[in-house]
């Protein structure tokens, strides 16, 4: 058995559709009810979810968005890209963009040489990832704030949002391609 695979034994994590390997380690009992959350998030829906999550080399974050607010930490393993398109034009900071913007994050332990611990990947924003580095596996967590729910993950299509995104064109074919 590899590393990665005594992590996935330890962890109790399974393949998911869109994230490596994952297992949801809380879901909040307080439940927000629709009329309280922004348009078009339906409800109810928990205060917050996390999720423990492993990606490896064969089983990357497919490139997908979530209709809520997320955020990834890394906690060990090799670094990881993480390809960001944003919906509005907008940077999580307020920054604004020309429409079709998005970047490639690092996030990883590397901290002084240009990682990020974490990540905020606002609502609706398609996002990819791959590992890098020599590990074989990014070991990672998520929390989503409202919680997530099953149907929010809308998987992404590569060739329409190069076209959408053309200066992240390169960036969406090397990362989720």
């Amino acid at each position: 058995m590899t590393a990665r695979d005594d992590i996935i034994s330890a962890l109790g994590l399974t393949r998911s559709g869109t994230c490596g390997y994952t297992r949801e380690i809380f879901r909040s009992p307080v439940e927000i009810a629709a009329e309280a959350l922004p348009a078009g998030l339906g409800g109810p829906r928990p205060a917050g979810t996390a999720l423990t999550f492993l990606v490896a080399p064969d089983a990357p974050v497919v490139l997908h968005r979530l209709r809520v607010d997320q955020m990834y930490q890394h906690h060990a393993g090799d670094d990881l890209e993480l390809l960001l398109l944003y919906p509005d034009g907008h940077y999580p900071d307020g920054r604004g963009l020309p429409p079709g913007s998005g970047e490639v994050v690092l996030l990883g332990s590397g901290v002084t040489t240009g990682a990020r611990p974490s990540c905020l990947i606002p609502g609706g924003t398609f996002h990819a990832a791959r590992t890098r580095g020599v590990h074989g596996y990014a070991l990672l967590g998520t929390t989503a704030w409202p919680g997530a729910i099953p149907g929010d993950a809308e998987m992404g299509d590569a060739a329409t949002l190069a076209k959408a995104y053309p200066a992240m064109a390169g960036e969406i074919v090397r990362l989720a391609g």
